[in-house]
């Protein structure tokens, strides 16, 4: 039981710091694509 509970624990903090990087990616892409579009005007 109790070592269920911490597979369990840890299973549930790992999406909160998966959760941060993806913000900051997506905001990255969206200035690399954004240099892509002034690139091509």
């Amino acid at each position: 039981m109790h070592h269920n509970n911490k597979i369990e624990s840890t299973v549930n903090t790992q999406p909160l710091s998966f959760s941060t990087p993806p913000s900051t990616v997506n905001s990255q892409q969206s200035t690399v694509n954004n240099n892509i579009f002034l690139n091509f005007k």
